[in-house]
């Protein structure tokens, strides 16, 4: 089975998927068969790998949130994208296809709504899907409006708590910024 045969098929891909995370939680006894484990993507921005103090693979870095993440859970060594630009990397693990197949092949583009997701096929098991931080997969960003508030049909399949901005970085500076919730409200943050 090739990957986009795994995910058109979500039971199979949200079965194999909470499956195969059950089946690694149960190796090292943090979890049972009859619990969930959460499963958290954080992905960030021009961040390199070796950044992260958990990888020790340079001394001056400190992050110790993220460093205890990786000691909990599991902390990936090797990844590889077909897509080096934000936007359409994130289609590609949100949808397992080509950027050119998303509808987003740069960015800017609107993912295409009627493409399944890796967080509707874990709505479908049962999962919470939950957003926080920056979607950049609504149409019409880069000068074209749509920097921050998502409306749901646009979410791809992260329907549940949703504070996000589609493209953080025009709505936000340094330390401060917006993120909108559900609704559509304004949440405003400040970290002077």
């Amino acid at each position: 089975m090739n990957r986009r045969e795994f995910l058109t098929n979500g039971a199979i891909a949200s079965q194999a998927l909470v499956g195969a995370v059950t089946a690694e939680a149960q190796r090292v006894g943090k979890q049972t068969a009859a619990r969930k484990p959460n499963i958290i993507l954080y992905l960030s921005d021009q961040f390199r790998w070796d950044f992260v103090g958990a990888n020790g693979a340079n001394s001056s870095t400190r992050t110790p949130n993220l460093d205890a993440m990786a000691r909990r859970g599991k902390n990936f060594t090797h990844a590889v994208t077909n897509q080096p630009v934000c936007a359409p990397a994130r289609s590609v693990l949100m949808t397992s296809r080509f950027a050119t197949e998303t509808g987003v092949w740069h960015n800017g583009e609107g993912l295409n709504t009627s493409l399944p997701t890796l967080a509707g096929e874990l709505r479908k098991a049962g999962y919470s899907s939950n957003l926080i931080g920056k979607w950049h997969l609504a149409p019409g960003t880069n000068n074209g409006g749509g920097e921050g508030y998502v409306p749901p049909e646009h979410r791809g399949g992260f329907l549940d708590l949703w504070e996000g901005s589609n493209a953080l970085e025009l709505t936000s500076h340094p330390y401060s910024g917006s993120l909108f919730d559900n609704d559509g409200k304004e949440i405003k943050f400040d970290n002077e």
